[in-house]
Parts: structure tokens; C-alpha cells; sequence
């Protein structure tokens, strides 16, 4: 008896062929979909993004954040290397000098708007809060 060889990302080495191929691009696009974060609807068996009028609420969220941004100069944020996936990419770019990207140091995100708080400012932090729960 033959046994499968072992693929460390990808479990046994599955059988060739066309069918294979195919099962394989439909993975990867789920893959793909997943890890963007994105909450955007899609088919389950394609993986392939859904069409749809409807706007997302990370899409309102943006729309909004920098409508609240043209009103107000002391409106300022801070997202941790997520702006795309919080809704911060459209205010990042406008006002460069009031929302800031930190990377991945979620603890300068929390005391700078902290501090911009105590001197008046209306400050947002947008972060993942699954980065917070493991400290709590």
C-alpha cells in the first residue's frame, strides 16, 4: 500500500488532475477572502466576492468618520495597521496630520488618543478588539 506523502501547509499531497485544479482555486479564494478581514457577502463554494448595492458598515462608518472630520478640526483617530478594515483609509488619506496609522503598537494608539482627549480633542481609536481580549 502507497502512502501520501505529507505537504506541511496543505495536509496529504491531494491526487492531480483537473477536478483537483479547480477544488483547489476555490480554496484559495476563500483563503484569500478570509484574510482580508473583509465582512463583504460571498458564495461559499466560489469564494468569489457578491455583487451588491447595499453599502457595508465599515463603508458608512468611512463616509461618516470624515464627514464628522470636515465639521470638526479636533476630530482626530488612530488605527493599529487595520485602516482598510476599519474604515480609517479615507480619513488617513484627507487629513494626513489628524488620523494616524501606528502599525502593530495598539498601546501607543490607546495613551496618544488618550492624551489628545485630556487637551480637548474628539479622538477615535480603531482597532481589532481581538488584540485587547487576550490582555483582558
Amino acid at each position: 500500500m502507497k502512502k501520501n506523502r505529507v505537504n506541511n501547509s496543505n495536509g496529504p499531497n491531494p491526487p492531480k488532475g483537473k477536478r483537483n485544479t479547480e477544488i483547489c482555486r476555490k480554496v484559495r479564494r476563500k483563503k484569500n477572502h478570509l484574510a482580508t478581514g473583509s465582512s463583504e457577502l460571498f458564495d461559499i463554494k466560489t469564494g468569489i466576492i457578491k455583487k451588491t448595492s447595499l453599502k457595508t458598515a465599515t463603508a458608512i462608518f468611512s463616509e461618516t468618520l470624515v464627514t464628522l472630520a470636515d465639521e470638526d478640526e479636533k476630530v482626530v483617530g488612530v488605527t493599529a495597521a487595520m485602516p482598510s478594515g476599519t474604515g480609517m483609509s479615507r480619513a488617513l488619506e484627507k487629513y494626513p496630520n489628524r488620523f494616524w496609522d501606528v502599525a502593530i503598537a495598539e498601546q501607543h494608539a490607546v495613551t496618544s488618543m488618550g492624551a489628545l482627549a485630556k487637551d480637548g480633542f474628539q479622538t477615535l481609536l480603531c482597532v481589532v478588539f481581538n488584540l485587547f481580549a487576550t490582555g483582558i
